[in-house]
This record gives C-alpha cells, structure tokens and sequence, in this order.
C-alpha cells in the first residue's frame, strides 16, 4: 500500500494509522473488505482473473501467436 500511496502522492501510512483511519472513517470500512500487516483487500464485485497459469493449459491459439512472433524475429 505504501507504493501505491507514495506513487500518487508521497504519502506513507503504516498499519497502525491506517488502522486509526479505518475506525474512524465510515467510507473507507465500506472500501475495506480486509486488512492486516500484510496488506488490505478491497471490498469488489470483481472475481479474481481466470487464467492459466502453467504452460500444459496454453491453448493453441497462444502456441500458434508466439510461434508467429518468432518467424518474424529472425
């Protein structure tokens, strides 16, 4: 969260403060799904991504792209 912060503006907040803010703050508990030292999850409608994550579920269409890609490198 500090890298997130100090990219759009320089701010740092450790969890004690953030903590303070959360209590304290009605709009930011409804943003909030969960929050520890090791991060916070918002509170989203989203699903996490479905994507394939090892190589043996790569469709074909992905081989055929990359092999493309390659033929023109060369």
């Amino acid at each position: 969260m500090n890298r997130i912060l100090n990219n759009v503006g320089g701010l740092s907040i450790n969890y004690d403060s953030f903590k303070q803010a959360y209590d304290n703050n009605p709009t930011l508990k409804k943003m909030i799904k969960n929050f520890d030292q090791k991060g916070v999850t918002l509170d989203t409608n989203a699903e996490g991504p479905d994507m394939p994550t090892t190589k043996g579920k790569r469709t074909k269409g992905i081989d055929a792209m990359a092999k493309r890609a390659t033929k023109k490198r060369s």
